[in-house]
């Protein structure tokens, strides 16, 4: 007998050994703002190494207003990159960062 088991849409299920789990894979917004903050912190981390700073340099973020959303996760990205500050710059369409 050949049992086959497939999820609903938006679902991802894997079987093994008599055990089925089935994982919710939509993403709701929150998920999608942390998935931005991740990439920022990889980004301004990548600056960093750029810009040929130590890694125990502090730095100071501008972000575009467009970013400001990320801010309620200040303080993770301040812990994440070494930076003191973090400010918003209708100005800049990209992140900037500067040494302090």
């Amino acid at each position: 007998m050949l049992v086959e088991q497939t999820g609903k849409e938006g679902w991802a299920v894997a079987s093994a050994d008599g055990v089925t789990v089935a994982l919710d894979t939509a993403l709701d917004p929150e998920l999608e703002l942390e998935a931005l903050v991740l990439d920022l912190i990889h980004l301004i981390n990548a600056m960093r190494k750029e810009q040929g700073l130590e890694l125990t340099d502090r730095i100071r973020i501008k972000l575009p207003d467009a970013l400001s959303d990320l801010l309620r996760y200040e303080d993770r990205i301040k812990q994440e990159t070494l930076a003191v500050e973090i400010v918003t710059d209708g100005a800049s369409a990209e992140p900037q960062i500067e040494k302090v």
